[in-house]
């Protein structure tokens, strides 16, 4: 399954740009990774925040060595487990779909690690977010130390995410053992708030707006090529999941938590609602 067309060391001294998610799980970030592991130019490292945190070597936030977090990123990046462990994006449920395998081989053949990859992608949008509060390290702060790194904040349907959440992904929002669908939708909101207060350092998009020209600008963001064959294919098979059907009330609330969040920012508070129909 993992053919290596090129070494950790050689493909780890190529990258120059560093992709970062930031926010909720259940949050396109998958569907993200997916996409962009199919680039020919570009690597995705799924989930693995238990080794790249956990080990002070690696840990960029804190004291860590890019160098050495590269090389351990690129080495993680095939084989793993599925689910929290990671490792291989293709492990991931994304991949169970034969459509996105099929993209993956017509655009990078079997191979993981190939001479032509120059960005890496982490997706592990909880954990780091989590792991840069605890640090008190806001991405305008850590982009200008480490002007490599891109964050980008996906924003899917705030009560679909939060609902998604309730099955098993809640306890990285909240400590509340029994949390309801409405706080967590108040919590994703709080995230959404504090992190495009750094709109310069983090590229937001919701999941109305992944179509109209977006792959060509993601490729520029993450100093990737927007090869034509490459945005055409996906494209013609990008699709984000029908939404949740949701009480009238919750709508309600929804919406009295937007206005009341995003009161001193129309062009958020207007996306955000946008994403009620």
């Amino acid at each position: 399954m993992n053919a290596l067309a090129s070494s950790v060391p050689d493909v780890a001294s190529n990258i120059s740009t560093i992709g970062i998610p930031l926010g909720p799980y259940r949050n396109l970030t998958t569907l993200t990774a997916a996409i962009l592991a199919t680039h020919p130019q570009c690597l995705v490292l799924n989930h693995a925040a238990s080794w790249m945190l956990e080990d002070r070597r690696l840990d960029f936030f804190w004291k860590g060595d890019l160098e050495q977090f590269l090389k351990a990123a690129v080495d993680h990046s095939f084989g793993g487990e599925r689910g929290k462990v990671g490792g291989d994006i293709r492990l991931s449920h994304a991949f169970d779909d034969a459509a996105m395998r099929s993209l993956y081989e017509r655009f990078n053949g079997d191979a993981v690690l190939t001479p032509n990859i120059r960005t890496l992608y982490w997706k592990d949008s909880m954990r780091v977010t989590n792991h840069m509060e605890r640090l008190g390290i806001g991405p305008a702060e850590f982009t200008a130390r480490y002007p490599q790194v891109r964050f980008l904040l996906p924003i899917r349907r705030p009560l679909d995410c939060a609902r998604s959440n309730l099955r098993d992904k809640f306890r990285h929002l909240t400590s509340d053992p029994d949390p309801t669908k409405m706080d967590l939708t108040r919590i994703i909101l709080e995230i959404i708030r504090n992190l495009t207060q750094h709109r310069a350092a983090v590229l937001t998009f919701t999941e109305k707006e992944m179509d109209g020209g977006f792959l060509a600008r993601l490729c520029d963001f993450l100093g990737l090529d927007p090869i034509p064959e490459w945005i055409e294919a996906i494209e013609t098979k990008l699709q984000v999941r029908k939404g949740y059907d949701h009480e009238p009330e919750e709508k309600e609330q929804y919406v009295e938590m937007v206005e009341t969040m995003f009161f001193d920012d129309d062009a958020m508070r207007d996306r955000l609602l946008d994403l009620l129909d």
